[in-house]
C-alpha cells in the first residue's frame, strides 16, 4: 500500500469533514494522516497538518491545545526554513489568541 497516497486521502477526507462542520470527525482523519506523514518522513506535510489540526482545535474552542500545535508547527517550520508555513502558524496562533480574549 502507498502510505503517502493513504495519508493524502485521509487529508482530503479531513478537509471535507471540516468544510461540513464535522470537527470531531476531522480530528480523527488529521491524526491518522499526521501519523502516516511522520512515519514516511514527510516533514512538509506533517507541519502543514499540525497547523490545520491546531485550527480544528481552535474551532472546537480547545485553545490551549491549538496554541501548543501552532507553536510546534512554527518551531519545526522555522528549523526547515519554510516561511509560508511559519507565517500560517503565526497567523493562526494570533487569531486563536485574539478570539480567546473576546470570549
Amino acid at each position: 500500500m502507498d502510505r503517502w497516497a493513504h495519508a493524502f486521502g485521509l487529508d482530503m477526507l479531513e478537509i471535507t469533514a471540516q468544510t461540513q462542520g464535522q470537527h470531531e470527525e476531522s480530528l480523527d482523519y488529521f491524526k491518522q494522516s499526521l501519523t502516516l506523514y511522520k512515519a514516511i518522513g514527510d516533514k512538509f506535510n506533517s507541519i502543514q497538518i499540525t497547523v490545520r489540526l491546531g485550527q480544528t482545535y481552535a474551532a472546537l474552542r480547545s485553545n490551549e491545545e491549538a496554541k501548543r500545535l501552532f507553536l510546534e508547527a512554527h518551531t519545526n517550520a522555522q528549523t526547515a526554513k519554510w516561511t509560508p508555513i511559519i507565517l500560517n502558524a503565526l497567523v493562526s496562533f494570533t487569531i486563536t489568541s485574539s478570539l480567546q480574549w473576546r470570549l
